[in-house]
């Protein structure tokens, strides 16, 4: 998850307006110490990812407002 943020937080400094996101996917292995080239345990971490759910509850003056969104929406990995 932190490789993943880390990725977007650097494409949002230089394009505010991206909501889709992309590197190489050597980059994430990295970031994220996965050392297996076949892509098998990024495709398992990922997909434990898209599992996740990420609750919240915003307290306002008036009101509250509660949610949940899953923190990954799609992931796509192309391999040559």
């Amino acid at each position: 998850m932190n490789a993943l943020i880390r990725i977007a937080k650097d494409m949002l400094k230089r394009y505010e307006s991206a909501r889709v996101f992309q590197c190489d996917i050597g980059l994430i292995r990295r970031l994220a110490g996965i050392n297996d080239t076949s892509n098998k345990d990024l495709k398992k971490a990922l997909r434990n990812l898209k599992r996740n759910e990420i609750e919240y509850n915003v307290l306002n003056k008036d009101e509250k407002n509660w949610g949940i969104f899953s923190f990954l929406a799609e992931a796509n990995i192309r391999e040559q």
